[in-house]
C-alpha cells in the first residue's frame, strides 16, 4: 500500500532534470553574460555568468527554455531530451526607440534622441 502511494512521486520526481549551456554572441562568438534564462510558462529562472554559461532544472515532457536580454532577439528553444543546449543570440531592434525633436530659439531641429 505504501509503495502504491509513493510510485507517483517518484515518478514526478524522476521527470526534473538540469539543463546546461553557453548564450554566445552571433556577431563575435564571445560569451554573453546576463542573459535571463526563463522555463517558458513558469518563473523558474537563472542568468547566465560572466562566460554565459548557464544552469537550470526542468521538467515535464517538453520544456521550452526562453532567453532574453535588452538589444538582443529574445529566442525560444525546445529542450526535447537533450541535456545541454548552447545558443547564439544575434541583434534586435530597439521597440522602444522613439524620435524627439529639439527645439532651438530659432525654430525646430529634426535631431533624434538616440538612447
Amino acid at each position: 500500500m505504501v509503495v502504491a502511494l509513493l510510485l507517483p512521486l517518484s515518478t514526478a520526481w524522476a521527470q526534473e532534470r538540469t539543463v546546461t549551456g553557453k548564450i554566445t554572441s552571433q556577431e563575435d562568438g564571445s560569451g554573453l553574460p546576463g542573459v535571463n534564462v526563463t522555463l517558458k510558462g513558469t518563473t523558474i529562472g537563472t542568468v547566465t555568468d560572466v562566460s554565459g554559461n548557464y544552469s537550470i532544472s526542468v521538467s515535464g515532457s517538453s520544456p521550452v527554455l526562453v532567453f532574453s536580454f535588452i538589444g538582443l532577439k529574445t529566442q525560444e528553444v525546445q529542450v526535447g531530451s537533450r541535456a545541454v543546449v548552447d545558443v547564439q543570440m544575434a541583434a534586435g531592434f530597439l521597440k522602444w526607440w522613439l524620435p524627439v525633436t529639439v527645439f532651438r530659439k530659432s525654430g525646430p531641429s529634426p535631431v533624434p534622441f538616440l538612447p
